[in-house]
């Protein structure tokens, strides 16, 4: 599933790739998106706790970044590029893909939660979303991703 999916996240017009891992998020812009430039660092990891959204919460609210675990990938989008990301639908993609059965079901919870995050994201004004690749995966996956919205407070201009 993750490297089916990896592919989605990153068919944009181009990706920016990370550059620092490890407890801290890359800010992400629009225009890094369009033209492939490499993103600067963001914000560190000192952020206070938050719970783990469920997998089954229909709406989800804006909240603080989640930590970054070492080793990890943290972006953290801008206003902008997550407006864009939002208008490209990423979940119609996931669920498109042609997977084996065994995938089918772990794509269609990752594409209701790129839905959700993202749908929080767009209709709180400021808000944006902050994706985590792990590359030590859990049993089965290439790698483990999760997408959350992040309040107004924590989201990087744009």
């Amino acid at each position: 599933m993750t490297a089916i999916v990896g592919a989605t996240l990153v068919a944009g017009p181009v990706h920016a790739e990370p550059v620092n891992t490890g407890g801290k998020n890359v800010v992400v812009d629009r225009d890094d998106l369009q033209r492939g430039h490499r993103a600067a660092p963001g914000p560190s990891g000192d952020v206070p706790e938050a719970p783990l959204p469920s997998s089954t919460d229909d709406e989800a609210q804006p909240s603080v970044p989640m930590p970054v675990p070492d080793g990890a990938f943290g972006y953290l989008a801008t206003r902008s590029a997550t407006l864009w990301l939002a208008q490209q639908r990423p979940g119609d993609l996931i669920r498109a893909f042609p997977v084996p059965p065994n995938y089918r079901a772990a794509n269609n919870v990752l594409a209701r939660q790129i839905d959700r995050e993202l749908k929080a994201a767009v209709k709180t004004k400021g808000a944006c979303v902050q994706i985590i690749v792990d590359p030590r995966s859990s049993e089965g996956n290439l790698f483990d991703y999760g997408v959350w919205s992040v309040a107004p407070a924590y989201c990087p201009p744009s």
